[in-house]
């Protein structure tokens, strides 16, 4: 979905509800990555990436100080199978598979990682019974779509829809605590295009003012800052 669709808001509350769930708890383990990944630029550095994450969680001191020790490895096949080793360690002692959580799945692979570190990570995927991810993306894109490349076929994609007139009114009102004849609420709804994140700053705007004053506020914002 693009971007401020809720794929961030989805993916948290995912491992929000696998960490209250008694059952869930019970089986799973979520380990939640950052938004941006900018050092993962291969397969070991992923894994080292998700070790970081994991010491996070946990906050368990044999964590920290196998990512510190790891940072060193110069030979990204042995930083990939410690990391991940590190990582399965944790699944087995806990008792519990690791769900992870990835976001910007699509930079990761076409502008960061080489085409050989989806094939690994493919792998260990397929192969890895104690691993599941959960991933957004701001778009499709090559290692998911072609039929020759790597992740092809590995992921159950799940498109986010923009929200309709009565989602955006509900929306409003949760923020608002005022609700818009759905008429009005269709012109939001085109503005925004069904955004959540812009329905929330468009909201935020309308508490202190009346629909028509905001609108003229919006169109006065549009005019300065667009090419005559």
């Amino acid at each position: 979905g693009p971007r401020g669709i809720g794929k961030t808001t989805l993916l948290l509350r995912v491992a929000d509800r696998v960490r209250e769930d008694p059952d869930l708890r019970l089986h799973w383990f979520p380990v939640v990555a950052s938004e941006e990944a900018y050092r993962v630029a291969t397969i070991g550095e992923f894994w080292l990436e998700m070790l970081f994450h994991l010491s996070r969680t946990t906050g368990e001191p044999q964590h920290s100080k196998a990512h510190e020790r790891l940072r060193g490895e110069k030979d990204d096949r042995r930083l990939a199978e410690a990391a991940l080793g590190a990582l399965l360690e944790h699944a087995d002692a806990a008792k519990r598979r690791l769900l992870l959580v990835v976001e910007n799945l699509n930079m990761l692979f076409d502008d960061q990682m080489a085409a050989a570190d989806g094939w690994a990570l493919r792998e260990t995927l397929l192969g890895e019974p104690r691993l599941m991810m959960l991933a957004s993306s701001v778009t499709t894109f090559d290692q998911i779509e072609n039929a020759d490349a790597a992740l092809f076929e590995m992921f159950l994609i799940r498109r986010l829809a923009p929200l309709d007139t009565r989602a955006c009114e509900r929306l409003w009102r949760a923020v608002t605590g005022r609700k818009l004849p759905l008429r009005q609420m269709r012109a939001i709804e085109i503005l925004t295009g069904g955004s959540p994140r812009l329905l929330v700053i468009i909201s935020e705007f309308a508490l202190s003012t009346s629909f028509r004053r905001l609108m003229e506020d919006l169109v006065g914002l549009i005019d300065a800052h667009t090419d005559y």
